[in-house]
């Protein structure tokens, strides 16, 4: 995988700033009026199979991903999504305009096979006002369909603890249609016991570009099967990190779902000056999780439509309106069985939800004097759930509905260019975080509707620039967010948490980032990439139940986080070798007890080889090259019952290595 180095690039709305290239741009952060976006590009995606992509994540300032398992994972922005137990909440994330994110506001962008990205772009605070407004931002996935793109592409690689995975692409387009199909294949045996993994993936992208009109289409169809060996005590995880927790392991807990996405996205310029695009998509999900206090089978079925239209003045003052609707209906069924060693027995519980939603947007873009650009943009938010208790044979019926009111979240945004290539920016925006159905409900199984859903107000400014001679890029940000009805997830049994208003948050943080290439002509090509990240969390008026946690740190936040990196080029061949601190982080709201922190050396070695139509790339890399011994996830608050200790950690990989072939035929 060879590195090179790209020029400033220009796209809509958007100003490239900086490049860490390898193959094509590494994580590029840009800035369209005052928004900051990190793109991450397809060669760092994949540059390393065992992680998924929570290296490169991680990578981002003021972003981190917690990885328990291949199919355990919490991304946190900024503070934001810290206190979900198990998986990614108050982030939104849409691939080519298909949203991921369910009813009850769940992300799983690690379902993707990173080999049908070409990037992802990282929306850091709410802000993203055509997306939602979220709380923790925005995550864009792109599909890899370029309509120049003839070839079929091969490629295994195989590493530590039974990992193994395959991929198969084929792409066929010319000047008007395209379309790829891809195969995706993973297993590893898992550091842990009770820890196998599997995944089978189907992909098929497809386009066709007339004229002024472009059609897409997207399939997507996994399916994984996972065994759970969930957190282990301090005790375990200082002296037995391969072993799974004893409930878990006892009954060999799993997950097993499938889930198909498919969507197509229709967009049109024929009219002067406006262009038009809307999305139809559909998701359906099945699922069956056995766990040693109860079964779960449970599925869901989305819908929707996404439009908008955006006008583009082309006047003196660069003038441009967006305005749009997303429409979204999910129904949501789950079955809960008792369990004996396992063995499935008797339904306890069955439901049925109804969750829809509804969005307006609009932003509005001028430039007021020379160099001065402002942007302003509303969303708007109708969410309801209902809930049938089809269980109900005479005893409490938890059947009900929440409504919320409309949710505003305006956005205001400046940028000033002092030159050609740098700028300062600030922007002021607020969001929302909707509770779920299940947060709602009350310990007796009834609607809550005093609970409210999370707001925050963020402030940020910003500065990013690059030198003359291109060798040195960088830019600074610093925010201000408040959190206001901080919803609070309250554990009332071994699965079952409520949730509850306790108060509200400060997030005061600092992110720098800098890019310096040393060489970039020639056959020798060198550079150094910085990513540093500083987060001062608090509660501000935090109370849950008897206990005040006012002033206390927030919990699960980093206060100091660094990725260091090194790329390095001769010829056909490719070096990288990164580096990345995490500081310690409150594991209680109590702040009565704290993670280690940890450092982590990977280094990855890539060849390519071309021979007339045939490129073959050969990579292998280290991970944790000094085998520290750390926790990839954190269970922030863990419950203790009886005299069993709280389990708050995950391990995560020992010294590790991986080995990979890959074989494209261009025709």
């Amino acid at each position: 995988m060879s590195i090179f180095v790209t020029q400033v690039t220009y796209a809509q709305q958007d100003t490239a700033l900086y490049s860490l290239n390898i193959d094509s741009i590494y994580i590029t952060a840009s800035a369209g009026l005052g928004r900051t976006q990190y793109r991450i590009e397809t060669a760092s995606l994949i540059q390393n199979p065992i992680q998924n992509i929570s290296s490169v994540i991680n990578e981002v300032p003021g972003v981190f991903m917690h990885s328990g398992t291949l199919n355990t994972n919490r991304i946190t922005v900024r503070g934001i999504g810290n206190r979900s137990p198990f998986s990614t909440t108050k982030l939104r994330a849409y691939i080519d305009d298909i949203p991921l994110t369910n009813g009850v506001g769940e992300t799983t962008i690690e379902d993707f096979d990173p080999e049908i990205l070409k990037s992802v772009d990282v929306y850091k605070g709410p802000g993203a006002t055509e997306y939602g407004s979220g709380l923790g931002g925005l995550m864009l996935l792109q599909t890899s369909n370029r309509p120049d793109d003839n070839y079929f592409k091969t490629q295994l690689a195989t590493g530590h603890y039974g990992f193994i995975k395959s991929n198969q692409v084929a792409s066929l387009s010319n000047d008007i249609y395209r379309v790829k199909f891809l195969h995706g294949y993973q297993h590893t045996d898992g550091y842990r016991e009770n820890n196998s993994y599997d995944n089978r993936n189907y992909s098929v992208l497809a386009g066709i570009n007339k004229s002024n009109h472009q059609l897409s289409v997207l399939l997507h169809h996994i399916n994984i099967n996972a065994q759970i060996p969930s957190a282990l005590d301090d005790e375990d995880f200082e002296n037995e990190p391969t072993k799974a927790a004893f409930a878990w392991g006892s009954v060999n807990g799993y997950e097993d779902y499938t889930k198909t996405i498919v969507g197509a996205t229709y967009s049109t310029s024929a009219l002067d000056k406006i262009v038009w695009k809307s999305t139809v998509f559909a998701t359906n999900y099945s699922g069956y999780e056995s766990r040693p206090f109860n079964i779960l089978d449970d599925e869901s079925n989305n819908y929707g439509l996404r439009s908008s239209i955006v006008c583009d003045f082309e006047n003196h003052k660069n003038q441009e309106l967006q305005f749009g609707f997303e429409l979204s209906q999910e129904e949501y069924n789950w079955d809960t069985y008792r369990t004996d060693d396992g063995v499935q027995g008797d339904l306890f519980k069955q439901n049925e939800e109804q969750r829809n939603s509804t969005q307006l947007f609009a932003l509005f873009g001028t430039d007021i004097i020379k160099n001065l650009r402002v942007e302003i943009g509303l969303n708007a938010n109708l969410t309801n759930y209902t809930i049938d208790d089809l269980f109900n044979t005479g005893g409490l019926d938890v059947s009900g509905e929440y409504d919320y009111s409309w949710i505003y979240s305006p956005r205001f945004n400046l940028k000033y260019n002092l030159n050609k290539s740098d700028y300062l920016y600030g922007l002021i925006s607020s969001g929302f975080s909707i509770p779920t159905l299940e947060e709602t409900l009350t310990p007796d199984g009834l609607i809550n509707n005093d609970i409210k859903p999370e707001s925050g107000l963020n402030m940020e400014v910003g500065y990013r620039g690059i030198t003359t001679n291109k060798k040195w890029s960088y830019g600074l940000t610093i925010y201000h967010m408040s959190v206001s009805d901080l919803l609070v997830a309250r554990r009332t049994a071994i699965d079952e948490f409520i949730g509850i208003n306790a108060g509200g948050s400060r997030h005061i943080g600092l992110e720098l980032d800098a890019n310096f290439k040393l060489f970039t002509k020639g056959v020798w090509q060198s550079e150094f990439d910085l990513a540093y990240t500083y987060q001062r969390f608090t509660f501000t008026d935090f109370v849950d139940g008897d206990e005040d946690y006012s002033g206390n740190k927030l919990t699960g936040a980093i206060p100091h986080q660094v990725a260091l990196g090194w790329n390095g080029k001769y010829r056909d061949y490719g070096l990288s070798i990164k580096y990345k601190f995490i500081d310690n982080m409150p594991m209680r709201d109590d702040n009565s007890i704290y993670s280690d922190q940890y450092s982590l050396l990977d280094i990855y070695a890539t060849n390519r080889i071309r021979f007339r139509k045939f490129e073959f790339v050969l990579s292998a890399g280290i991970n944790n090259l000094l085998d520290v011994r750390y926790a990839s996830m954190i269970s922030v608050n863990a419950g203790i019952f009886g005299s069993n200790p709280p389990r708050y950690f995950y391990p995560g990989l020992p010294l590790n290595a991986f080995a990979r072939v890959s074989v494209k035929y261009h025709f």
